[in-house]
């Protein structure tokens, strides 16, 4: 099963980065910034680091797991976190 975390970021104007995805063929959309979990990222919340490190050139305080949804091959978990820097 392929696991995917995505934070939940609250920036210190209480405003949150989202994404806007532009694929060719895909009508545009947005997305919260994350994306999968490596077999080294343990705890899952390594994975959250990384990805928030790449996607925003950030660092984050993780406060808490928010929601965990799960289908037949992916799970999802959505953290709350407030950038730190």
């Amino acid at each position: 099963m392929i696991e995917r975390v995505r934070p939940v970021l609250v920036i210190a104007d209480d405003t949150m980065p989202v994404i806007r995805r532009t694929r060719p063929g895909v009508p545009e959309y947005w997305v919260l910034p994350g994306g999968g979990v490596e077999p080294c990222d343990e705890p899952r919340e390594t994975a959250l680091h990384r990805e928030i490190h790449e996607e925003i050139a950030g660092k984050a305080d993780i406060i808490r797991l928010l929601h965990t949804t799960e289908s037949d091959n992916e799970r999802l978990l959505f953290y709350l976190a407030r950038v730190a820097t």
